[in-house]
């Protein structure tokens, strides 16, 4: 009988546990949605991908005029 008994409390205690306040569970949505976000702006992504094409463009376009693969 005293084995149910300890095992009644051990399940409490655990449950408790297992809860969240609702504090807790809006600091955790919070901190889920600030991850979730783009570390990087539209703008500068557009920039970047602006230079690359950009540069590999005149480069195609200066092998071309030259005639020489590299």
């Amino acid at each position: 009988m005293a084995n149910s008994a300890y095992a009644r409390i051990k399940s409490k205690q655990f449950e408790k546990a297992g809860k969240l306040t609702k504090e807790e569970r809006e600091k955790r949505k919070q901190a889920k949605e600030g991850s979730e976000g783009s570390q990087v702006g539209p703008l500068v992504l557009a920039f970047l991908l602006f230079i690359v094409v950009g540069s590999a463009l005149v480069q195609i376009f200066n092998n071309a005029r030259t005639g020489s693969i590299e």
